[in-house]
């Protein structure tokens, strides 16, 4: 399972982890080849970040990358929200197809 695989690497670690150690170690064992992080006007009391996958390919983000795309508020996130948000989202990388809220009816 790779997110316990993921957990228990992090666990040999030692504190302050960063986001890019735990990033590519996600896309080594989910299997996903990239994710690119990118920042937009977001408003934070509604939503902090989201993440999309490459195969959504009807967002212009996606199109544009071509990969997964974690999306971060632009403004009101300080150091440590912005990456809680980019961990929680990398987490998606390990849906599996079952699992995922691609639509807003799923969500």
């Amino acid at each position: 399972m790779p997110y316990k695989d993921l957990y228990e690497y992090c666990q040999t670690l030692t504190p302050k982890i960063s986001r890019n150690t735990i990033k590519n170690k996600a896309l080594e064992l989910s299997g996903v080849p990239s994710v690119r992080i990118v920042k937009t006007g977001l408003d934070t009391t509604i939503c902090r970040g989201f993440y999309l996958s490459a195969k959504n390919n009807n967002h212009r983000l996606v199109q544009q990358l071509g990969s997964h795309v974690i999306v971060l508020a632009r403004d009101g996130l300080n150091y440590c929200w912005e990456r809680f948000v980019v961990v929680k989202e990398l987490m998606h990388l390990f849906d599996d197809p079952i699992s995922a809220t691609d639509t807003g009816e799923r969500a």
